[in-house]
């Protein structure tokens, strides 16, 4: 695990503008186009489908254009719909929009539900989006570079490696650890920048094998020091075993 310092004369504030950051402004651009919209749902075992109001549905069915907007979360991938109509006068006359091991199609079929569905966002539109709309609205979703909003007086550093552990399941062989969790970052009275982390000896679980260590850096960020134990937990003979006890219960 990498911990990120500062390069610059001034650290990032560990201050979060929560307003500045709303997970629905990318919405606020498409209100005005927006029909109808349900949040905060499920469907699970319980709760298979979810039918709309006929008021829904009829202003569904009458429009002539539009954009259904989904944001959702599925427990496991498989096949199940996301989105479905249908005739009440014609047999076998139906759409349905849905995911197959996170593909999406558009074919009939007739299942109607995952096992666990979680929905963030369902919003039907009186127009059709365009490309660059689709990603603008999407953007909190990785279809572009989302921008960072920092408050005033803050930046944002560069990305420094102050403790890096193995990768593929291999320890580091510069310095024989396997993995770095629960990093922490503080600043003294004084100026100095102090890096605090876990330090897991074979793999990233490590059962009772665990050290404390930090780095100390004295010009904010740009170099730091060797690594410095605090305190190093007792080896554990069987720190790959989670059902081997803590080094207090060993025999």
């Amino acid at each position: 695990m990498s911990e990120e310092a500062s390069e610059t004369d001034q650290l990032p504030s560990l201050d979060v503008n929560i307003e500045a950051v709303s997970s629905d402004e990318t919405s606020r651009e498409f209100e005005e186009a927006e029909v109808h919209k349900l949040g905060n749902t499920s469907l699970n075992a319980s709760n298979k489908r979810l039918e709309f109001a006929p008021e829904v549905r009829d202003s569904i069915k009458e429009s002539e254009s539009g954009t259904i907007y989904l944001e959702y979360k599925a427990q496991a991938n498989g096949f199940f719909n996301l989105f479905a109509t249908s005739s009440q006068t014609h047999a076998n006359e139906y759409t349905a929009l849905f995911v197959n091991n996170g593909v999406v199609g558009l074919e009939s079929r007739s299942v109607w539900a995952a096992n666990s569905l979680d929905i963030r966002n369902f919003s039907h539109h009186d127009r059709a989006f365009t490309e660059e709309e689709i990603q603008r609205r999407s953007a909190l979703f990785i279809r572009r570079e989302h921008p960072y909003v920092l408050n005033e007086e803050s930046r944002l550093s560069k990305k420094i490696t102050v403790f890096e552990g193995g990768r593929n399941n291999q320890k580091n062989p510069a310095n024989g650890v396997a993995s770095f969790r629960i990093p922490a970052l503080l600043k003294t009275d004084k100026g100095t920048l102090i890096a605090a982390t876990d330090q897991r000896h074979d793999h990233h679980l490590d059962y009772g094998n665990i050290a404390q260590v930090v780095k100390r850096s004295l010009d904010n960020g740009q170099t730091w020091s060797e690594t410095i134990t605090i305190v190093d937990l007792k080896d554990n003979p069987q720190a790959r075993d989670r059902n081997f006890g803590a080094p207090s219960q060993c025999q």
